[in-house]
């Protein structure tokens, strides 16, 4: 489990990443939040796939299966786009972050992606 900021210019990007080993090969889950086009800093608080202020994307990838899942805002968009509700949209909460630990939860709908 890892989770750090990159800073370039004005754009922040936080990654929080969990996997079962270190290659890129096995099972990860990830969580992706960009300052854009809010700009801005990324401190503890709530995000959710369709805020107006902050990016917020979510990937699981499970090789047992071979499948790929996909929440966060690409979902929600593609939601509005083709008329689907989303009931339980995705949210992460950041309780507290500092220079070396980041806690909270998420929630939401994740959505299984088309191989």
């Amino acid at each position: 489990m890892v989770a750090y900021a990159d800073t370039s210019g004005n754009d922040i990007e936080l990654t929080i990443l969990g996997a079962k080993t270190n290659t890129s090969l096995d099972d990860y889950f990830g969580i992706y939040i960009n300052n854009y086009p809010g700009g801005g800093n990324i401190p503890a608080g709530e995000y959710r796939d369709n805020s107006a202020d902050f990016a917020v994307l979510s990937t699981y990838q499970n090789n047992a299966n071979g499948n790929e899942y996909e929440s966060g805002q690409t979902i929600a968009n593609d939601a509005i786009q083709y008329n689907v509700p989303i009931t339980n949209h995705f949210k992460v909460t950041i309780s507290s972050m500092d220079g070396k630990t980041a806690k909270g939860t998420f929630r939401g709908i994740i959505i299984r992606m088309a191989t």
